[in-house]
């Protein structure tokens, strides 16, 4: 069974790019907005949120159209 409520911790990036996720932004959309905010630290940019997202998927929490 899964919980009605689920408390995950996210990392500062994380924590960032979650309100972004809408349903109609892109992970390149998104990818802007986090290259913005975070500069190169948010290097290796691509990577990193390619592998939040399949977290995400794996946990059910989003769905990814491909």
């Amino acid at each position: 069974k899964k919980p009605k409520i689920s408390y995950v911790h996210l990392d500062e990036m994380g924590s960032f790019v979650w309100p972004l996720i809408d349903g109609n932004r892109s992970i390149t959309d998104i990818s802007v907005f986090v290259s913005e905010h975070f500069g190169e630290k948010a290097e290796p940019l691509y990577e990193r949120l390619a592998k939040f997202f399949q977290i995400l998927e794996s946990y059910h929490f989003v769905s990814v159209n491909k």
